[in-house]
């Protein structure tokens, strides 16, 4: 009855040595039995044993106990946690080359990724159950087994068409542990990411100028596009230079390193630069990280050498003609088709009429012209516009209010939403001559 109460070291002392009685004794405690006979010195003696019994029976209950909490404690995370763990038990054939091996024990985790239950996996072989599982699954867990060097490394499962994450290491002889991660989501988003890019850099490839990346040290980390070959460079020829280095100068004044600093301080920046001989049309961008911090800036240029010499062709002509119109003896306006208003006149128009150009401007042909009322002026300028062009006689008031003889060209031209490009030549002294 004690002894259920409290566990304490029990010795016997007796004088039965019927071993029907010793037998009944060692069923309540197991701390000794003296028969009274024995003497002092081996009930001391037994007594001294019997606690060192209980003492190592206290302790191998309390490691025990220790041992079941840690057992529980493992197992609670071994069940619980949210990544797949396996013991596996590798099979050989007779050369030693790993060929197989056996599911012994996982957790929940590990069902789910299989779909199935332990009754189901366990004692059974990765190809009794999977049977198209890739060698290099069963090569890399044998090693493991055989050698007792752990592995990290990811693969591809085409039986559950899942990549996977794996560790996996060496618990005791023949056998492997392994823990895997489902990384199929982050595998499909790198390789959409990766055929994005490719697509993104094939067609910056045959893009027709040049796009770059720089980092915040002005140094190339990119640049791409059928524009180099123009200015005698490869695709990333020149990734891991700066732009200091590139234009071989020091100076962040110049157009390029300064527009490139305008950028990393947020900036959209947009310039004109020669090079080689010809002319670059450039416009950068600073690039952000997903913090919202500039880390680098992007850059495109195309070849405007055509556009630019164009433009200079265009600017030239223009001055020619303008040249000749200024220096011709013929007086020479231009009319808005819509107001009737002068836009333009020559030097020569401007002495024949008496007026300066800048008054001129502020007039309309009627008026000037003597011999049509606003009404006829713009039934004669819907003919013009029908026609295309005309050539008549009418007679222009000066500034002072003289009048004189003209022969008038007039051409229609639909440009700058219609205009009309006139020419004057003053036939008074003909018209004197007919009398």
């Amino acid at each position: 009855e004690i002894l259920r109460i409290k566990d304490i070291p029990v010795v016997f002392l007796s004088s039965h040595t019927e071993p029907a009685i010793v037998e009944k004794t060692e069923k309540i405690t197991s701390y000794g039995y003296v028969v009274k006979n024995s003497g002092i010195v081996v009930l001391d003696a037994s007594i001294k044993m019997a606690f060192k019994l209980y003492e190592a029976k206290i302790l191998q209950k309390q490691r025990e106990e220790e041992l079941q909490k840690s057992e529980y404690k493992y197992r609670m995370l071994f069940e619980n946690m949210n990544v797949s763990f396996g013991l596996h038990e590798a099979i050989y054939d007779d050369s030693g080359n790993p060929v197989d091996f056996r599911y012994v024990d996982m957790n929940p985790k590990f069902l789910d990724n299989l779909g199935s239950s332990a009754s189901a996996i366990c004692g059974h072989t990765a190809k009794e159950l999977f049977p198209k599982t890739e060698q290099y699954w069963i090569d890399t867990f044998g090693e493991v087994a055989k050698t007792g060097k752990s592995a990290t490394f990811q693969n591809y499962s085409s039986e559950l068409d899942q990549w996977f994450n794996t560790f996996a290491f060496c618990p005791q002889e023949n056998y492997f542990a392994s823990f895997f991660i489902d990384i199929t989501e982050q595998k499909k988003a790198e390789e959409a990411l990766k055929a994005s890019e490719n697509r993104l850099r094939h067609l910056m490839k045959h893009l027709p100028g040049t796009a770059w990346i720089v980092d915040k040290e002005l140094k190339f980390t990119l640049s791409l596009g059928a524009g180099l070959e123009k200015i005698g460079l490869k695709p990333d020829q020149v990734v891991g230079m700066s732009l200091y280095e590139f234009f071989d100068t020091k100076d962040d004044n110049h157009i390029v390193i300064s527009s490139h600093l305008n950028a990393l301080n947020g900036n959209t920046v947009q310039y004109e630069q020669s090079y080689d001989h010809l002319t670059f049309g450039t416009s950068l961008s600073p690039v952000y990280d997903e913090n919202g911090s500039i880390m680098a800036v992007a850059g495109l240029s195309l070849d405007i050498s055509d556009r630019k010499q164009a433009e200079t062709s265009k600017r030239e002509n223009e001055n020619f003609y303008r040249t000749i119109i200024q220096t011709s003896k013929d007086g020479f306006w231009t009319i808005d088709a819509q107001s009737g208003r002068i836009t333009d006149a020559n030097d020569t128009y401007c002495r024949l009429s008496g007026y300066e150009k800048e008054e001129l401007l502020t007039l309309s042909i009627s008026d000037i012209d003597s011999m049509e009322d606003p009404l006829q002026t713009q039934e004669h300028m819907r003919y013009v516009i029908a026609n295309g062009s005309d050539l008549f006689e009418t007679r222009h008031r000066r500034k002072d209010g003289s009048l004189f003889d003209a022969e008038i060209s007039v051409t229609y031209s639909p440009e700058k939403n219609g205009q009309f490009v006139c020419f004057c030549r003053d036939i008074s002294a003909r018209k004197r001559a007919l009398g």
